[in-house]
């Protein structure tokens, strides 16, 4: 019974595994179904930690200044979901009224009393929802790690899952397919292993990489006291070369797959991240000794690249030069969405736009000459501006340097050989994605930030370690048991240590037990989100199933609206695919009087939508087409008009209007609609627009 504490900490173990190897690997989390996943195992990984460390007396092994940046980083989300005062948050941040302003003017609804300065609540509190877990694995890793086995054992398995994402993506290349694990097709973007993005496999290529290469220093002390026998002195415990040279390995496979992937900020970033690691390893003394490591796996590396061929690597690397001589000839677009986001911060200086509304608020600021689907601004710097303001970008930096300086001083203040490899390569992966962050969105995987947390509790507890093993701390009895044993002839002593003891295990037990419904309110959290992308597949397949025969369509979408609001109330993706497959059953049938009545749920479920995420202008270009279903185009041109003043920059809202209004018979807003578009679209000398506007203008 001594040793079942000891149960949770393996629980903690399998948990933060099990993280490293299916976040990246699951598509890089993306998804709701995955990300839902990564946070249950975060949350139990964490709360199997707080009941090992609270049954062990090593409870203050979370109190860390980067675990108290982060839980100011939740409260700072936690303060953009919260309604402020109207009043109050106008003299504060008055850009967080802009769309109420706007709906107060157009269509005429009052401006609430108490508003969010969120644009999108349910977007903020998912990013709350990921901050949390992402949190909970950095505080489980950095408990977690006690001893060199322990640490070990989880690098292994970073390295391990870096290599099969590398060997997948490098197949994947070579053979010029463009599926993910040759099953799953996407739309857009450039895949690489199991990511969507090249960018975003560079980044998490370039963590395993040094979080190996750390470890592949450490070992290598074994090798070279494999080479000298008996004459050398050993400060290590001798290691399998033959298992070294297979780490060797997988991490150059690795780094050859974070070149391969073409991503220009991700090889760039690369390269100065090593050349940080080489100054990190002279700090660290002992680690300066094992610098033959570093060219052994460079020429590995390089060979492989030769063998694979320089060409691809040479042609994308030379577009650099172009975009320094001439920004607008490539990436035009991306320095675009720089500026904008810029602008968007220095407009909500204060709290932003709210985590995780960058996709929903951007289009009402945007100046691109295109209309497009904008995740965010390709700089993650650009997009925490954007959505949390100054308060968020000083949280980031703050955090940023607390962990440079426990690891700088690590690397100066400790002595054993085979921590401070680890220390150098934790210099390393940090400055790989710290760079890599301002040219590209790396940060927008949750699969790659769960690695990162735990790679960077891992360290940053490796910064503070010094021996084999950190002993827990002494049990808050000690004192009174060794006076017990010494005055084992007084009953009066004994019956106050009986007493001390039975108080401790209560206090330990109420602890446990608040640690464990702690544990079940943060896991509903996510298996909510589980269940509302179940919903959502039930009605993507109800959708493709539908036919002018399909019955019992009211009842599903009764069913589907209830599980929406019992799962996933805030939502607006969800009711906006629900209206839409509403409005389609609504076209499939052809009795008028259940028509009309399947267009009355659609606009019903369409204004649920718009009221949750009032931003997003293609909500209320739906709800006016329902507008116009039932008849009334006055009520449809005001939120046509409405949709238009949020993207007051874009003209292709306005031809779509346009073209809406005179399906539907109405040429006179039609007219008008065109004539602004026509305005904007000579003003930014966008002649695709124009050629629209006057294909348009021959049907009037």
């Amino acid at each position: 019974m001594k040793n079942w504490p000891h149960i949770f900490s393996r629980i903690t173990g399998i948990c933060l595994i099990l993280a490293v190897v299916f976040g990246p690997l699951a598509f890089g989390s993306v998804e709701s179904w995955a990300y839902s996943i990564l946070a249950l195992l975060a949350f139990t990984a964490l709360a199997a930690s707080l009941i090992h460390d609270v049954q062990t007396d090593r409870a203050s092994a979370f109190f860390s200044p980067v675990v108290a940046v982060g839980c100011a980083g939740m409260l700072l989300v936690i303060v953009q979901l919260v309604p402020w005062p109207a009043e109050l948050l106008a003299r504060i941040q008055p850009e967080s009224l802009f769309v109420h302003r706007l709906e107060e003017e157009i269509v005429g609804r009052p401006l609430p009393s108490h508003i969010s300065p969120s644009l999108y609540s349910y977007a903020t509190r998912i990013s709350l929802l990921k901050l949390g877990a992402y949190l909970a694995l950095f505080a489980a890793a950095y408990s977690y790690i006690t001893s060199r086995r322990r640490l070990t054992r989880l690098t292994v398995a970073v390295v391990a899952t870096g290599f099969v994402a590398s060997m997948f993506g490098l197949l994947q290349n070579l053979g010029g397919v463009g599926e993910i694990y040759w099953l799953r097709s996407i739309s857009s973007g450039s895949p690489f292993g199991p990511f969507v993005s090249r960018n975003q496999f560079a980044a998490y290529g370039a963590i395993a990489f040094f979080a190996g290469f750390g470890l592949l220093l450490a070992r290598g002390g074994g090798i070279s006291d494999w080479f000298r026998g008996k004459n050398g002195k050993r400060k290590l415990q001798p290691s399998d070369p033959w298992k070294n040279m297979l780490l060797g390995f997988a991490v150059s496979i690795t780094g050859v797959a974070v070149v391969w992937s073409l991503s220009r900020g991700g090889i760039l970033a690369f390269a100065l991240a090593g050349a940080a690691t080489v100054v990190a390893m002279s700090l660290g003394g002992r680690a300066a000794g094992r610098r033959a490591y570093l060219p052994a796996v460079v020429l590995v590396v390089l060979g492989f690249l030769t063998w694979l061929g320089w060409t691809p690597v040479v042609e994308r690397l030379q577009t650099l030069g172009i975009i320094v001589s001439e920004p607008a000839a490539i990436d035009r677009a991306r320095y675009t969405m720089w500026g904008d986001a810029w602008n968007m911060g220095l407009r909500f200086p204060v709290l932003g736009t709210g985590a995780g509304t960058f996709a929903s608020a951007y289009p009402a600021f945007s100046t691109l000459w295109f209309r497009a689907l904008v995740l965010n601004p390709h700089s993650e710097y650009m997009g925490f501006f954007a959505e949390t303001g100054f308060t968020g970008m000083a949280l980031i930096l703050l955090a940023l340097g607390f962990l440079l300086i426990r690891i700088l001083r690590g690397l100066r203040v400790r002595k054993n050989p085979y921590l401070l490899p680890f220390l150098a390569g934790g210099v390393g992966i940090i400055f790989s994605v710290a760079v890599h962050s301002f040219v590209d969105f790396p940060l927008r995987s949750p699969g790659i930030v769960a690695t990162l947390a735990v790679v960077l509790g891992m360290i940053y507890r490796t910064a503070v370690m010094n021996s084999k093993h950190i002993p827990p701390r002494r049990h808050a009895d000690a004192a009174s048991s060794s006076v017990r044993e010494g005055e084992s002839g007084s009953n009066r002593l004994r019956t106050a240590g009986r007493d001390r003891e039975k108080g401790a295990v209560f206090l330990k037990g109420l602890l446990t037990a608040m640690i464990f419904l702690g544990w079940i309110f943060a896991c509903n959290v996510p298996l909510r989100e589980l269940n509302a992308h179940i919903e959502k597949v039930r009605i993507v397949r109800a959708g493709r199933q539908l036919t002018p025969d399909t019955r019992n369509v009211s009842e599903f979408i009764e069913a589907s609206r209830r599980a929406i609001e019992s799962y996933s109330p805030g939502n607006a993706a969800l009711y906006d695919r629900l209206a839409e497959f509403t409005r389609k059953a609504a076209d499939t049938v052809e009795e008028p009087a259940r028509r009309m009545m399947l267009a009355e749920k659609a606009l019903e479920v369409q204004q649920t939508a718009v009221g949750l995420e009032p931003v997003n202008a293609d909500h209320r270009i739906n709800l006016a087409i329902d507008y116009l279903a039932l008849g009334r185009p006055d009520l449809a041109w005001l939120h046509s008009r409405l949709a238009a003043e949020i993207l007051a920059e874009d003209p292709r809202v306005r031809v779509e209007v346009a073209e809406m209004f005179l399906s539907a018979g109405f040429e006179e807003p039609a007219v008008e609609m065109l004539a602004e578009a026509e305005e904007l679209a000579r003003r930014r000398e966008l002649e695709s627009v124009q050629r629209s506007i006057e294909r348009i203008r021959s049907r009037l």
